[in-house]
């Protein structure tokens, strides 16, 4: 396998399972539950001996560095992205071992949940790439949010629960970044941004379920859901049925 250079991101290669590889060159070997961290400008040429499943996670460089100006100065200047194959990092790994997990579980992601795994996989790798721990790395970084940005943020996503919310419109309601407000937002309310959305528009289907003789179908694209399967599969997992089931309950 040969990789090449890239201009717009950095790339993690997660080893989930199969043959050890190695880099040409390297006497580094990429084993399963591993990482390789290739930063945009590396390449490279890689053998295994055997089949090999991978997971190739792009982080865009811009976000990256924009996290990095909003953690603190010394990690804006001196966390770059190091070459390492074979990265065993606990947290990094684990990070990516959770996330891919939720990723395979989550067919049609909403806008909210990329920006949050990007930021996620992203804090992972910085902390990683300055050898900080969490505290010291995001404790310039903390902030709050006023009762009346609390507000403006939940009057949006109520007024908008029909549409695509993204983590970029919430912050900018708070005036601030997205990496800042989704850690206000969760110190707040206990739920990450996209955990508070799906939970209204819950909300909004089960009332809509109770009161109305909307098809299921319609209601889902209503509450903002991408397909009638999708909101299907959110209520299997959160309210323990089918909105189908849920409706004739709250009728009989």
């Amino acid at each position: 396998m040969h990789t090449t250079p890239r201009d717009d991101y950095h790339t993690i290669c997660y080893h989930e399972s199969g043959a050890s590889t190695r880099r040409e060159g390297s006497d580094a070997v990429l084993t399963p539950g591993t990482a390789f961290l290739q930063p945009a400008e590396d390449e490279g040429v890689f053998n295994s001996d055997d089949l090999v499943d991978y997971i190739h996670v792009y982080l865009p460089i811009a976000a990256v560095e924009n996290l990095a100006d909003e953690i603190d100065t010394r990690t804006a200047l001196y966390a770059e992205v190091p070459v390492e194959f074979g990265c065993r990092d606990p947290e990094l790994t684990r990070t990516l071992a959770q996330h891919i997990s939720v990723i395979r579980e989550t067919p049609t992601p909403s806008a909210i949940e990329y920006d949050e795994w990007t930021i996620n996989i992203g804090m992972a790798l910085l902390r990683y790439a300055v050898r900080a721990e969490d505290d010291a790395l995001v404790g310039a970084a903390r902030s709050s949010l006023t009762p009346r940005q609390m507000r403006d943020v939940v009057d949006y996503i109520e007024q908008c629960i029909a549409t695509r919310i993204t983590l970029a419109d919430l912050a900018g309601l708070s005036g601030i970044s997205q990496f800042r407000f989704m850690r206000a937002f969760k110190a707040e309310t206990g739920f990450n941004p996209h955990q508070y959305v799906i939970q209204r528009r819950l909300a909004r289907a089960k009332s809509y379920l109770r009161n109305s003789d909307q098809t299921i179908a319609d209601i889902a694209y209503d509450v903002g859901f991408s397909s009638q399967a999708h909101m299907t599969d959110v209520f299997r997992k959160k309210v323990g049925t089918t909105p189908a089931k849920f409706r004739q309950i709250m009728r009989e």
